[in-house]
């Protein structure tokens, strides 16, 4: 069986070789010596632009009567391989070019492979550099409708029919850093799935505003109907997530199969297409990790929390006392897949909502309510909670920093609240696990773009890379 088994593997690894190869033969010397899209091939008709490859209808949704333009092979995106541009391959072989961020470093193979050099001279670089442009024009150019659907539909050039069938709800809840949020959904993004987008209330109306602005440029991205003051370890970012569910589940329009809840400081490490197929390893139950409360989390339920006067959290001499309904309390991150049945339950099911009201005592309860819902035998999904192994499969992986630094796994970036910031001295680590080990690992936590946006530039190129090989393998083999 071993030595079977090695034969398969071996097989699968000469035939994934051999398609790589084919299509580097195929790029480089079968694709015709084009020039790529111009942003300024668009031809106006009837006041609705239709631009060469990728149209309005397809990024935005709205006015579907867009006559398509043809020109040396361009179409309107109609789904699976019919009316793929491959100009835009002719594009890609020439190298990514990363519209939201250019990136300083040119050989991202090595620090993958964590080659020393590559890393100090990055490091080096990053002291240097500044933005090609100011927060406010960034924010001024990303409100230009035109703009934001060219730079959005260079992420969503193939999209099979397994994914067109298969949408996935996102929920994002944030307090800054509007041009990584940006970023994040221009990789998430694609036609068939939704995103309710919940920007803090508390960082005043015009950040507010620019996704309002942002967000009218698509029809399957949204602002959540109410809008929370978010403060760490409150019940305001439970409230948050369950505003965004509550606004998803009322669409008529969209039969999405999961929600993916995020924080925009995720980086992403699966394609939309990788992403799908890592839901539909979870057989129709939710992706969620839970475990039993140490002495420390069950400490969480002893007294009451309130806010202070300056925002922060404080505990009361008011007891909490046992959860209703004798729900047994669980654990676990607040970053989850949830099926449409299960977020229904929390929404609908008298005890849910019991347990919600509960839950906004408690310090952080979005780590707590999520969770112990999710372990009730009768939940939807109940039956499901385990895996064979007995573990529930990850959909988000954190770098963790416990105890002692020194013993702890290596972070090359910063280390905030024993949480390790990623950094391109880190994408050897994060490329090995969480790319290379076939897991339903679909993001790390955390990163900010800030202090080192090279990771996020090597692992867009990859999801880029990767979207032209699924095409390569559906529609030219």
């Amino acid at each position: 069986m071993y030595r079977r088994n090695v034969k398969v593997a071996a097989l699968g690894a000469l035939v994934s070789s051999s398609l790589v190869l084919m299509y580097l033969v195929w790029s480089r010397y079968v694709l015709p010596d084009v020039e790529p899209v111009r942003k300024t091939d668009y031809a106006e008709e009837d006041g609705k632009t239709a631009m060469f490859g990728e149209s309005r209808a397809l990024v935005s949704g709205k006015n579907k009567d867009v006559v398509a333009v043809e020109k040396s092979g361009g179409r309107i995106y109609s789904g699976g391989c019919a009316g793929v541009d491959t100009r835009k391959i002719v594009t890609w072989k020439r190298g990514l070019v990363t519209e939201l961020q250019p990136s300083i470093v040119k050989n991202c193979e090595k620090l993958k492979l964590s080659v020393p050099q590559e890393q100090a001279s990055v490091r080096l670089a990053l002291k240097s550099w500044k933005p090609r442009e100011t927060d406010g024009e960034f924010r001024q150019r990303m409100t230009q409708c035109p703009q934001v659907w060219s730079e959005f539909s260079e992420h969503s050039f193939y999209n099979s029919e397994e994914e067109v069938n298969f949408p996935i709800a996102y929920v994002l809840v944030f307090h800054n850093n509007s041009r990584q949020i940006i970023r994040l959904l221009k990789v998430l993004w694609r036609p068939q799935n939704v995103f309710c987008l919940h920007p803090d209330a508390k960082q005043g109306p015009e950040f507010v505003s620019f996704f309002r602005s942002f967000a009218s440029c698509f029809d399957n991205v949204f602002i959540s109907s109410k809008l929370e003051r978010i403060i760490y370890a409150h019940h305001t970012i439970m409230d948050a997530q369950l505003n965004c569910m509550e606004d998803l589940l009322a669409l008529k329009e969209s039969r999405w199969r999961y929600t993916i809840a995020l924080c925009g400081t995720e980086l992403p490490l699966k394609t939309n297409r990788e992403i799908v197929a890592g839901l539909k390893r979870l057989k129709g139950g939710s992706g969620i990790t839970t475990h039993a409360l140490n002495d420390n989390a069950k400490s969480r339920f002893d007294k009451k929390i309130e806010i202070g006067p300056n925002d922060e959290i404080q505990f009361t001499t008011a007891r909490l006392g046992p959860p209703p309904h004798g729900i047994e309390l669980r654990k676990s991150w607040d970053f989850f897949a949830l099926t449409r049945p299960f977020i229904n339950f929390i929404l609908t099911d008298q005890r849910a909502i019991d347990f919600r009201e509960y839950c906004r005592g408690v310090f952080i309860p979005e780590e707590h309510f999520f969770a112990s819902l999710f372990w009730m035998k009768d939940a939807p999904d109940g039956e499901n909670r385990r895996d064979k192994t007995g573990i529930i499969p990850l959909v988000e992986d954190m770098v963790w920093v416990q105890g002692d630094p020194k013993r702890a796994p290596a972070c090359a970036g910063s280390i905030v609240h024993q949480i390790c910031i990623l950094s391109s001295g880190d994408l050897g680590t994060v490329y090995k696990k969480g790319v290379l080990s076939h897991t339903n690992r679909f993001f790390y936590n955390k990163y900010f773009m800030h202090l080192d946006h090279v990771v996020m530039d090597c692992m867009e190129e990859r999801l880029v890379q990767q979207n032209k090989i699924e095409y390569f393998k559906d529609c030219l083999l």
